[in-house]
């Protein structure tokens, strides 16, 4: 039986072929958390720099909309990359991508955060292959789970599609051929991450945390079904763009907040709350819920066009997800014990509080440069905490001398 430290989100099926060549190659988390990371460290600061006058960088985008999609389709789809490759392979028993194909989708992900930096004359070459990299997971993954006939997983191969899809709108407006889509399609990008953390937190945070706690998990089966259809109607309101009026948007915002901070309820999220480890999980999740709820509330106010909501949503649900997952797998699917290094918790610390800065720079105007500042040093300084304590499992062996 496979260990409990290994079952990401559940096994379906036998056991993968074992693995040959570089062990960075043979699972994907491995060089995808360390690109994510390198991702996180690098893109925020260039970003502020652009903003200050600092770097005289043109990117193939607006600098706020570059900003959003190296976050969407550069940071958060390496941490999906990297979780559903490698994922697959314990839900299916089926390979997925390693060595020299893993090489050629981890080399077009970076090629796509070069060309987002050439300007105006690369935009057409960052177009195709940004819209590319969601597609080749999509391939990585689909004939294994089809392979295995693991039902419950296809969604995942549906939405990256859709990932693909928004980056036609995002760019289709960039090269001239609509107007009126970009906030969509960002919008509908940040949907798609928050409907997967939605399927697999469902799965993996209530066992978790029974496993590390011990306490007694209860799950809401009526609120579990309804948590992702509701972000789905959500991501079909913002993909409405301008033809959906806000009212409808924000009242699904608004209950799609609720349902999933509801769901929480037989958690455990108290008891979890003395293991760090674990509690990031729950922390994420709750933030990704009141990201909506917050984005519904100013939605209703005078507060509309600040959109809170969406860093709640994006930075503390998204990112400390991310974060949570990362350290997670890098230790497990590594063969070592859940025991994290020193230092990890300040990591998760530096996200939270990065956080409450970005938030804070939204209102706080006469002090929101210099808040922006601190937040995204704080952001960048936890990834590089994260290469600094984790690289060195992402690519040493196994301690077991097992595969992977």
């Amino acid at each position: 039986m496979t260990p409990p430290s290994l079952q990401i989100v559940g096994q379906d099926a036998g056991h993968a072929p074992v693995p040959t060549g570089h062990v960075l190659w043979q699972t994907a988390f491995r060089p995808f958390f360390i690109v994510a990371a390198l991702a996180a460290l690098l893109i925020i600061p260039a970003w502020l720099c652009v903003l200050s006058g600092l770097l005289p960088l043109q990117p193939a985008l607006d600098p706020l909309a570059w900003h959003g999609h190296e976050m969407l389709h550069g940071f958060a789809l390496a941490v999906i990359a990297g979780f559903l490759l490698t994922a697959a392979m314990v839900w299916t028993g089926h390979e997925t991508l390693r060595g020299k194909r893993l090489i050629a989708l981890v080399g077009l992900w970076i090629a796509g955060r070069v060309l987002m930096l050439t300007g105006p004359s690369g935009l057409w070459a960052a177009a195709v292959v940004n819209t590319a990299v969601p597609l080749v997971v999509a391939s990585g993954i689909i004939g294994p789970i089809i392979k295995a006939r693991s039902t419950r997983n296809t969604p995942f191969i549906a939405l990256l599609f859709v990932l693909s899809a928004a980056e036609v709108a995002l760019f289709g407006e960039a090269l001239g051929y609509w107007v009126g889509f970009r906030s969509a399609a960002l919008w509908l990008s940040l949907d798609v991450v928050a409907i997967m953390i939605v399927i697999v937190g469902g799965r993996i945070i209530p066992m978790f945390t029974k496993n590390a706690v011990g306490c007694e998990v209860r799950q809401a089966n009526l609120l579990d079904r309804a948590a992702p259809w509701s972000l789905v109607a959500v991501a079909i309101a913002h993909a409405g763009g301008p033809l959906m009026p806000s009212a409808a948007l924000y009242s699904l915002c608004g209950l799609a907040g609720l349902i999933n901070l509801l769901r929480m309820r037989g958690w455990g999220s108290w008891g979890a709350s003395r293991t760090p480890f674990v509690f990031i999980l729950h922390l994420g999740y709750g933030l990704l819920a009141l990201g909506l709820l917050t984005e519904a509330i100013t939605g209703w106010t005078a507060l509309e066009p600040v959109h809170p909501g969406r860093h709640v949503l994006a930075l503390g649900g998204v990112t400390m997800l991310c974060m949570g997952m990362m350290t997670r797998v890098a230790l497990g699917h590594t063969g070592r014990p859940l025991h994290p290094p020193a230092g990890t918790h300040a990591l998760y610390a530096a996200v939270a509080l990065s956080t409450v800065l970005r938030i804070s720079a939204t209102f706080v105007v006469d002090y929101s440069r210099p808040l922006l500042w601190a937040a995204g040093l704080l952001f960048a300084g936890a990834f590089a905490g994260y290469l600094a304590l984790y690289s060195g499992y992402l690519i040493s062996p196994r301690p077991d001398g097992k595969p992977g």
